[in-house]
């Protein structure tokens, strides 16, 4: 996440100064920050670095209360909270670093490829992410084989529990509408987990058919989550600018109208995964 974000710091800057072109509602040519495309391409990669950056602190959060609590239950209850959201962090966040960073070369256009732009190397070194991580199929598999087929989605029952009881605070706050975005979201993303608790009895292969779809739908799901609470959380801070408010809320809608979407593709493809590899692709025919 700290890759992502100076990728998007650096692709701001620059289109902040760059100056190419006449945008639609302005008389003469000025930086390309004031182009659709570029304030789409900057504000995704501002939402998924502020989602990924969130959940990762969230998932911190539960490995410190886990190890420093003194009451049992809630070294528990968090342990467990942190185990399934590590493999989600790790996964899904590498994953979005790659994507952030490609963004930002594409922001400098031609210029991303020029070594004193820095934007290519910022691409370069999100790519080795999802491999120092253990590779992000093994951390799908974990998710998927060890955090929700043989924990029976105990852990992640507590954690739907735990973001249903955000959505209510969200409706509370006055952002109704968000709060249905992500509760339909929520509902798609366990309606996936189901569907693996069903299929999965006697399929040891079902794990790694799936898992990559599952991790993605899972962060996707968790980082409009996040996002939320942070809007909400603007919404009661009295000591908070008006314009901090208002970038939160602008970043949470976009995630949500924009980027959330994705899981139904990744929900969609995951049920379809058991059909597994096609036949051209495995030994002797």
């Amino acid at each position: 996440m700290a890759i992502a974000e100076r990728a998007y710091q650096h692709a701001v800057e620059f289109a902040r100064e760059r100056v190419q072109g006449r945008a639609v509602g302005f008389d003469q040519a000025g930086p390309i920050i004031r182009h659709a495309d570029v304030q789409r391409m900057l504000l995704t990669m501002r939402a998924l670095t502020e989602a990924g950056r969130a959940l990762t602190y969230d998932a911190c959060a539960s490995i410190d209360w886990a190890s420093q609590n003194q009451h049992e239950d809630l070294q528990q209850t968090h342990g467990a909270r942190a185990a399934l959201l590590t493999p989600v962090v790790k996964g899904w966040c590498t994953e979005l670093a790659q994507e952030v960073t490609s963004l930002g070369v594409q922001v400098h256009g031609g210029m991303g490829f020029i070594e004193e732009t820095g934007a290519a190397q910022y691409y370069r070194d999100a790519r080795i992410l999802p491999i120092y991580e253990g590779t992000n199929g093994i951390q799908a598999m974990d998710l998927v084989g060890r955090k929700l087929i043989f924990d029976n989605a105990a852990a992640f029952n507590v954690l739907m529990a735990e973001i249903r009881a955000d959505i209510g605070s969200a409706e509370a706050a006055g952002l109704a509408v968000q709060a249905e975005a992500l509760q339909a979201a929520v509902q798609c993303w366990e309606g996936s987990a189901e569907f693996i608790l069903q299929q999965q009895a006697g399929d040891p292969l079902l794990a790694g058919a799936v898992g990559q779809h599952f991790l993605m739908l899972s962060g996707y799901v968790c980082g409009g989550w996040q996002l939320l609470r942070q809007a909400v959380a603007c919404q009661s801070e009295a000591d908070i600018s008006p314009q901090y408010r208002a970038g939160k809320q602008k970043v949470c809608d976009f995630y949500l109208q924009q980027i959330l979407p994705r899981i139904h593709g990744h929900a969609e493809t995951l049920q379809r995964a058991v059909l597994r590899l096609p036949r051209c692709l495995k030994k002797n025919g």
